[in-house]
């Protein structure tokens, strides 16, 4: 939008109408901020108005931050004043009681007559790095734009995610809610047509249409991973009061995923390896996995999950071989996967990067799972790009419980996904794989 409207916009720090307008500032949205408020000349910086109708300029969105009980007067006088997009983020509509329904019922009725599109009520809403713009009333910082679209039923799940994926560059959010109108097909179009959206992640309850957004899944060009929760009695019982949604039986929709070709994940932890994976690798070409890691432990857990998921372990060329045997001491033999720890002992800490370079040359590897070697990426100045010109699936894992360890799997998440287990890592690149009909575009 070129302006926006915050409906109830508060002075009080921290109360959700005040702190969306700290977070179009912060953000530094392109376009014109009007709080609205009666009792307050400004805030944060910008102008109040008494009401949306006395803002002297056009509104293209107003974000509506007042109780339910007034949502159908604002929404009128919306409609008055031209606006086109309303967020609702409030909550008290249908997820909560009868009168709430009914509230909910009466803005969309004044909505549709009049052409306004409204996302929500009860969610964050939208944010979009690229120009600033969001409804979002958590604490925000500057957020890179990027290739993930995030679709999501909670507000606070959509927050969850900019928390673990924000430094690797987000595209959009949208937080639909109660999706009293728009509704996750809506957003699913339109991240599906984004020229910025590359990967979608989505959060959902319940489903508006089973059947449209089955198709619209199997004609997607771009990878979707989808988390629906409510699989149990319990958890149905709970979607219901979260965001008035039905669940739908857990057996079809996981046919129905395999059927379109999406990956359906169980938890938060899938959802974001998965997603990570896609946003910083390409699609790999196929099953045969090398793993390289700095313990015998670690190479039989790695080698564990390879098979126990389904993968293979990956049968070197002989050039590769024999390369490897060059680095290694006499007594020790090399295999799929490798132990890197005898080779270090001989070769040095650098020698890692020669065994990744060899791998990535070698056509009988599709994919690759490696440990990090500490010594020799705690001192360097790392800069991968060489490896990601390779265009191969690298996983790297590594237990970032210590803060210098932290700051190497930032580094390394510059270029490549990095996990605390190899489960992890194999688990996400398995996941890819239901993609790999993309593979040749990436």
């Amino acid at each position: 939008p070129k302006s926006v409207a915050v409906v109830g916009a508060s002075r009080s720090v921290g109360k959700p109408g005040n702190r969306i307008v700290e977070n179009l500032r912060i953000l530094d949205f392109r376009g014109e901020v009007y709080p609205i408020n009666p009792f307050a000349d400004e805030i944060h910086g910008y102008k109040c108005y008494p009401s949306i109708k006395d803002v002297p300029e056009s509104v293209d969105v107003a974000i509506i931050a007042v109780p339910s009980r007034s949502a159908v007067e604002i929404v009128e006088d919306c409609a008055e004043k031209g606006v086109k997009g309303i967020v609702v983020i409030s909550g008290g509509f249908a997820e909560g009681w009868e009168k709430g329904k009914e509230i909910e019922e009466k803005i969309v009725e004044i909505a549709r007559e009049m052409g306004i599109r409204i996302i929500g009520p009860n969610t964050m809403g939208v944010l979009d790095p690229e120009t600033g713009f969001t409804s979002f009333f958590s604490i925000l910082r500057k957020i890179s734009s990027g290739k993930i679209g995030v679709i999501s039923q909670s507000g606070a799940f959509a927050n969850f995610m900019l928390l673990s994926l924000h430094h690797l560059g987000i595209s959009r959010v949208v937080a639909i809610g109660n999706k009293c109108d728009v509704n996750e097909i809506d957003a699913l179009d339109f991240l599906l047509k984004d020229k910025k959206t590359e990967v979608i992640a989505m959060y959902l309850e319940g489903f508006t249409d089973g059947r449209k957004l089955f198709e619209l899944l199997s004609s997607a060009k771009k990878p979707v991973v989808i988390l629906k929760s409510g699989r149990t009695e319990g958890g149905k019982r709970s979607a219901m009061s979260h965001t008035a949604s039905i669940s739908t039986n857990e057996e079809i929709f996981e046919a129905a995923c395999r059927q379109a070709g999406v990956v359906k994940v169980r938890d938060y932890e899938e959802l974001v390896d998965t997603v990570k994976a896609l946003a910083l690798n390409p699609i790999p070409k196929g099953d045969r996995v090398a793993v390289v890691q700095p313990s015998g432990a670690e190479c039989v857990m790695s080698a564990d999950a390879v098979e126990e998921l389904g993968l293979k372990l990956a049968k070197f060329s002989e050039k590769t071989i024999e390369e490897l045997y060059e680095f290694a001491p006499e007594w020790h033999s090399i295999n799929n996967p490798i132990d890197l720890y005898p080779i270090i002992e001989k070769s040095g800490d650098r020698v890692f990067f020669d065994v990744l370079r060899l791998l990535c040359e070698d056509e009988k590897v599709d994919a690759i799972v490696s440990g990090i070697f500490i010594p020799s990426l705690l001192t360097l100045d790392l800069d991968l790009n060489w490896l990601k010109e390779y265009s191969k699936p690298v996983f790297f894992t590594l237990k970032d419980d210590l803060e210098p360890l932290r700051e190497v799997r930032k580094r390394i998440e510059n270029f490549f996904p990095v996990y605390t287990t190899p489960e992890r890592a194999v688990r996400a690149l398995k996941n890819m794989l239901t993609f790999s009909r993309f593979w040749e575009k990436t």
